[in-house]
This record gives C-alpha cells, structure tokens and sequence, in this order.
C-alpha cells in the first residue's frame, strides 16, 4: 500500500511542478509581449506632442534603430480573452496572430497605423540590447517626454514574479513536502533490507547509493507518464508557445530531480539503523517516525496560512471581474489630452464642446471631491461625515453613475438622514456649497440630488488622471441634474483631467475641427485600455492562485497519510495484539488522537491568525478547521491501522 502511495506521490509532485512551469509560462506573456526582452509602463500625460507625432516619431525610432516596440492591449470586445499588439515601424503586419499560453487567449499583432482611438499610455513590449533599452528609455523621456519605466524579463524576475504575485510558491512548497514525505516513504518501505545489508557486512555507502538507485527507478516511471500526460494535455487544451513551455517543464524537472537526490543522500544517512538498535530489534521504521511527523507538521502550518488566501483569489477574481465590466460599459468611450493649460479662448470652446456633447447625451461627467486633486473635505468635515456613515463625497451626472456603477452590480437610494445640502453639517456644507456655486456659470448652488450606496460594491468615478477610477465603498452621492451649467473654467479642467467621458469619438472628433480645437487637443484616448488590461491580468492571477491551494490541500492529505503508515508500522505488533483482544480502533488510536488534536488546535491557531491579517471578518472560519483536520485525520490514521492490521494477520510482514 505504501509503495502505491509513493508512486501517486510521484504523480502528484510532477503534476505540481508541470503547475508550477505552467504558470511560469503564463507569467512570461501576461507581462507584456510573448518573446519581447523587456516590458515598459508608459505614459505620455505630460507630453507636448500630439497622437500623430508620438507614432511618427516611434515609427522613426524603430525603423533607424533597429528594435522592436509593440503596444499591447486588450481588446475592448473581450477583455479577458483577448489582446492586441500594435507594431510601431514601417514593416507590414496583417493581423498577425500571436501565440499565447492560454487556451482562450487570443491575440493579433497589427500596424501602429490601427491604433485608432486606443490609448498610447499603457503597457509596451520592447525587443533590443540592455544598451539599447536604457537609449529608449532616455530618449523617451527627452524628445517624448514620457514617463517610461522599463523592466527587463530576466529568468529570476519572472520566476520571482510568478512565485509572489501569481502564487506559484503554493504548489513548489506542496511539491517540496510531498518530496520528502515520499523520499522518506520509500525508506521506510526497504527498512527491512536496509538491515539486512548492513547486517551481511555491506559498506554504508553501498546501502545509501543502492537505495538511491531504487527510489529514482521507483519515481522515474510515474514521473515521466504524468510528464508526457500533462504535455499531451496542455497541447490538446489548445495553449500556445509550446516550445517554450516543454523547456521550462524540463528545467524544473531536472532541477527538482538534483534537489531529490540530494534530500535523499541526506535522509538516507539520517535513518540508517545503527547495529544496536538493530541487535535489540527496534522497529526499523524508528528512524523515520520525527522526519515524517516534522513534515507532517510543517505542511499543517504552510496549508493553514495560505487557506484564508482562498477568500482573497476569490474577492480578487470577483473584483477584476466587477473592474472589467465596469470599464467594459464605457466601450468606446474616450478622454481628451489637451497641449498645456487653455486660455480663456481655449476654455471657452473646450466648454462649449462639452456642453454641445452633453446636449446630445455623449458625454457623462464624474469626480471625487475627496481626493488629491480636490479635496473640500477637513478633518472636521471628515469626522461629521462617518458620523452619517459616509466616508467620501463624489459629483457625478446619472448618465455615468447609471451605465459605469449600474453596470458594475452598484446600487444606491435616498439618504434618510440627508435629503437636502442643507441637511449636511456645517463643517462640510461649509467649503462644500460655496465651491459648487464658484463652478456654475450663475455661481448658484447646482441642482443636485442626494443618495448613498446601498451595495457591497464601491462606487467609482473618474480619477485625477485619464484612464483611472477613484473607488469610494460609502461615498455621499452629489447627483448633478445637468453638468452643462458649470463654468467654462471648471468643465476645461474637469476635461483636461479626464473627468469628462465622451461616449461619442466620431462627433467628438468632428467638433474638435469645427471648433479649431485640433492645436490644441493632442489626442482622443479611448478611456478603458489601461483598465482592462489590468482586470485581465488580475483575472488570470486568481484562476492559477486557486489551482495552486487546490494542489496544496493535496499534499497536506499525503503527508498525513504518509505520517498515519509510519506510525501504524511502528505500532502494528501493539496494535494487533490490542485488536484481536477485541478492542475498538478508537480506543486503540485514542492516544495518537490526542495528538493529532494537538495538531488540529494548531491548524485552527495558524488559520486564524491568517485570516485576522488578511480577512478579519472571516476568522469564524477558522473555528471549522480543527474539525475538518481532525475528522481527516480519523479516517485515514484508521485506515492506516486497519490495513496493517490485516497484513500482519495474513503475515506479509
């Protein structure tokens, strides 16, 4: 029974490792472009350039220097499996698919002449030379005027990106464990050869290599058939970059193979019997009972800490889920980056293009009144307001509130306590009417209408910066009946800012001509791209997080189960004697029980001590884990007992 359990450990650690090279893989493409040496964020805020200069000038850049510069994207028609890459330079590029390790990822590589309407900020794929990369960088910054910070893709980041942001350290600490446990398994099984050769006068370092030979020969086997499985799978389940793939799984093979040799020497000269023990007839398992019991325990404690992260991957995955359909609702929305700040002129038809937008019902506004950028709230106004159960004030008009928030599963309602401005207290009504009345053309205070959020999900409005959200989980509602009325000074801001969305490109180009705004205005982004490209990131982290602590639970049950046999070949003599006595399993196991309650106290201790850090309205789950541990723990050390018990009884030894 024990050597099945070591070849299904053998499966197990392999199946993990193939995780682990899987998520590697998928790390190498998610930042960034499959192939590219190095991965750049981007943004062009601060630019005096307009949209067509940026792509002539990083056309010209790539054609004269050699290197290769891709914007990638996610698609806004299916931001979560779908990415496009735009190619600057003057090479051809007809909608070139680009391989993917995923089996729903989809891409295309494409001419920076499709750009479109898609934002220029945003993540790059940057092909070239260290030197050539630090050249980018700075001329960037110099004759772009960017901000552009670059990350080269270096085995050891993605590795380190993979184990810490992914969650790859789950299975690689799972694939660890059950290699012990199985290494030390395996010794436990020639335990009574081992003393047969070292009685018959063998050489030590005979018996520890001649055990080494069987346990590679014992695990090659199922090593390399779940191996080629998982090839064969990855390959039918339609992933891409397979090449890439296979030679990662084959790095990660053989570097675990050299760690298994080496943890094996070791353990192998740990529990060699010495002759006394031997010559007194101590049970040849003896040795290996604290190792596995140390296993044991250090799997309890990794899996207690990293359960509560469960409720985290979900939240996360609900979260970039929520992000992306909240982004997703504005489609095709767009902002406007504007050359420098206008003059009265320039803010004249920069407002009198919103209010014409706004006419038609294109353009929706938003802003937080509470954060950097505009902040009316002190910390008196701060205090009286979480008196009310709010935490922030945002202004916003109910086109955007109804299509982003209502879209994003938000809901909100009338406030009891406040149904007016005058109902607010002094302290934030104070600075809050007279900079409303400041904004509107008439300096009277706007209509407005007042609600709270009655959701779990945040309300969000545009941020300082184009192509951000403010989150406000309680926010005080300032429902503006009709934007338009604000000043031309505010709406220039508030558009410059990217606090005005405009829902309609064509027009909006349109009245950009017929204003003889195109000096001015340097481009029109569409809003969503960084966006989404985040969600789509976060979405696939949580999807490879919940397979890691799947993988994990796996080699917590292992270990037990390698523990239980240990112990039972230890006490099988004892416990046959108690069982044909006619004692009951729980009586004869009660003592090791207690332990193993022990043990289930610590499993429960280190949960909540997890969840209190990450989720501390999650603790009382925690109070279940003892249980859940405990009742696990009954049915295989039973098992274990009843099994030996049956082979000593049939003396198979």
């Amino acid at each position: 029974m024990l050597k099945i359990l070591v070849r299904c450990a053998a499966v197990a650690i392999t199946a993990l490792i193939a995780l682990v090279a899987g998520v590697y893989s998928a790390a190498a493409d998610l930042d960034g472009l499959p192939g590219s040496d190095y991965v750049a964020s981007v943004r062009f805020d601060g630019s005096p350039l307009s949209r067509d200069q940026i792509i002539n000038h990083l056309d010209t850049y790539v054609d004269t220097r050699g290197v290769g510069v891709v914007r990638v994207a996610s698609a806004p028609d299916d931001f979560l499996n779908k990415r496009v890459a735009f190619a600057f330079g003057s090479g051809e590029f007809e909608n070139t698919s680009i391989e993917w390790f995923s089996p729903t990822m989809s891409g295309s590589m494409r001419s920076s002449r499709d750009l479109g309407i898609t934002s220029l900020n945003g993540v790059y794929g940057f092909s070239g030379t260290d030197s050539q990369a630090a050249s980018f960088r700075n001329w960037m910054g110099s004759e772009l005027k960017a901000d552009a910070v670059l990350t080269k893709k270096t085995s050891v980041g993605l590795l380190s990106y993979a184990l810490l942001t992914v969650g790859a350290w789950v299975p690689m600490s799972a694939a660890i464990l059950l290699l012990g446990a199985t290494i030390l398994s395996w010794y436990v099984l020639r335990a009574r050869g081992r003393e047969l050769r070292i009685v018959a006068g063998m050489r030590l370092s005979h018996v520890v290599f001649a055990d080494l030979r069987s346990l590679l020969g014992a695990l090659a086997l199922p090593a390399l058939g779940t191996y080629s499985i998982a090839v064969v799978v990855v390959l039918s389940a339609g992933f891409g970059r397979m090449g890439f793939y296979i030679s990662t799984l084959a790095l990660f093979t053989v570097a675990l193979a050299g760690f298994a040799i080496v943890v094996a020497v070791l353990l192998a000269m740990i529990t060699l019997p010495a002759v006394r023990d031997i010559a007194v007839r101590r049970p040849p398992e003896r040795g290996s009972w604290v190792i596995s019991e140390v296993l044991k325990v250090a799997a309890v404690i990794i899996v207690a800490a990293i359960l509560p992260t469960v409720s985290g991957i979900v939240s996360n995955a609900s979260a970039a889920n929520s992000q992306g359909a909240t982004w997703a609702a504005m489609g095709d929305s767009v902002t406007i980056r504007i050359a420098s700040r206008p003059d009265a002129v320039e803010e004249a038809s920069l407002a009198g293009l919103t209010r014409d937008m706004a006419g038609t019902g294109s353009a929706m506004f938003s802003m937080s009144l509470s954060s950097n950028t505009v902040n009316l709230i002190d910390d008196a106004a701060a205090a009286d307001l979480e008196a009310l159960g709010f935490d922030s004030i945002v202004l916003t008009d109910q086109q955007y509130l109804e299509k982003v928030n209502g879209t994003g599963d938000a809901s909100w309602g009338p406030v009891t306590a406040v149904r007016s401005m005058e109902d607010l207290p002094q302290t934030v009504k104070g600075d809050l009417i007279p900079s409303l009345k400041l904004w509107t053309t008439d300096r009277q205070e706007p209509e407005v209408q007042i609600f709270g959020n009655t959701s779990e999900v945040p309300i969000v409005v545009s941020g300082s910066m184009a192509g951000t959200l403010d989150s406000n989980r309680h926010p005080l509602i300032l429902v503006v009946k009709d934007a338009a009325k604000f000043d031309n000074f505010f709406l220039a801001s508030a558009v410059s800012r990217g606090n005005v969305v405009f829902t309609n490109p064509a027009r909006l180009a349109e009245l950009v001509k017929e204003r003889d705004l195109a000096d001015g205005v340097l481009s029109i982004d569409r809003i969503a791209d960084l966006g989404l490209y985040d969600a789509q990131s976060k979405q696939r982290n949580a999807q490879l997080g919940a397979s890691a602590v799947a993988l994990a639970l796996l080699a917590l049950i292992v270990c037990v189960a390698v523990t239980a046999w240990i112990f039972a070949l230890l006490r099988r003599r004892r416990w046959f004697v108690q069982r044909t006595a006619g004692n009951s399993w729980g009586a004869i196991l009660m003592p090791r029980l207690w332990w193993e309650l022990v043990t289930a106290s610590v499993f429960g201790a280190v949960m909540a001590m997890s969840f209190a850090v990450l989720d501390p309205s999650s603790v009382w789950i925690s109070g279940f884990a003892p249980l859940a541990y405990f009742a696990t723990t009954w049915l295989i050390h039973q098992w274990a007992a009843s099994t030996t018990f049956r082979t000593t009884l049939a003396r198979r030894g």
